[in-house]
């Protein structure tokens, strides 16, 4: 008992001691060393299918997507499994997504979408499933022909039950990481998609911009649309400071600067089901002028 006692006392000075002169206590963050994203990535198992690690350490990577133009599919994936997720990819598409669908036989948009888009899923890996729950947490749509991107749905913040769910990453970052996994250039991303919008602040700030643009809207067997570029009045309405669609694009320019592009306007569509639905389209930095 003696001996366990004085044991017990260095090991009590020792972790005051450490605490005194780090300023912060220990946490399992100083028990793993950090590695370079070139052996990050390599220590991650990539495939056609699915990607990541299941080891379970997501501790020391950075919310931002550190993949650049070019980067294999198994660094993309491998990059996932840092954040304890995977990908599955599944059959191709061939018709554009609803968000583009609006009087679709006189809107040049929906051509200029037509050709491949490429389905995804991302979803939490085997060894985060109970950390994350199983449920997916992205489901998405690249057309890099198009330079068009759909989100069908995305639950970084809860899944789909309404639980809360804390990620090591955001949906910019999956955004950027499943562009560049398609074989995308972050300067050609031009468009983004949303489809069946629920977010509450962004169906305020959509009926708002839509009463604001009421002379302006197009309406088609049941079915309502208008664009709204940045320079008019009624975009304060939609860019209202609650809204987190236009916030959130615009920060993905600035996390991205490679995307050399900021919003340029965005298409309001209300489809047949009265279901809420955007697009917002980008401005290339050399458009600007």
């Amino acid at each position: 008992m003696k001996i366990n006692g004085t044991l017990s006392a260095i090991c009590i000075a020792l972790f005051v001691n450490f605490t005194l002169i780090s300023g912060r206590a220990l946490d399992t963050r100083d028990l793993i060393t950090p590695v370079s994203d070139d052996l990050l990535f390599a220590r991650a198992k990539g495939g056609n299918n699915k990607g990541g690690s299941s080891s379970g350490s997501t501790s020391t990577t950075s919310k931002k997507s550190q993949v650049k133009k070019g980067a294999t599919t198994e660094a993309t994936d491998g990059e996932l499994g840092t954040w304890g997720l995977q990908r599955t990819r599944h059959e191709d598409n061939d018709f554009p997504p609803k968000p583009f669908n609006w009087d679709n036989e006189a809107n040049d948009q929906y051509d200029s979408v037509g050709g491949t888009w490429k389905v995804a899923i991302i979803g939490p890996d085997s060894g985060h499933v109970g950390q994350y729950g199983e449920a997916d947490v992205y489901q998405y749509q690249t057309n890099v022909d198009a330079g068009a991107f759909h989100t069908d749905a995305v639950y970084t913040t809860a899944d789909n039950t309404g639980k809360a769910r804390s990620l090591p990453t955001n949906r910019r970052a999956l955004t950027y990481n499943a562009w560049i996994d398609a074989g995308g250039d972050p300067a050609e991303l031009l468009k983004f998609s949303d489809e069946n919008i629920e977010n509450g602040d962004a169906k305020e700030a959509f009926e708002s911009a839509l009463e604001a643009m009421e002379g302006h809207i197009s309406r088609s067997e049941g079915e309502q649309w208008v664009r709204i570029s940045t320079q008019d009045e009624a975009w304060a309405h939609w860019d209202n400071g609650k809204n987190p669609f236009p916030a959130g694009y615009k920060k993905m320019t600035e996390d991205y600067p490679d995307m050399h592009s900021e919003v340029d306007s965005v298409m309001l569509y209300v489809d047949e089901s009265d279901l809420y639905n955007a697009v917002h389209f980008m401005k290339p930095y050399e458009a600007l002028d």
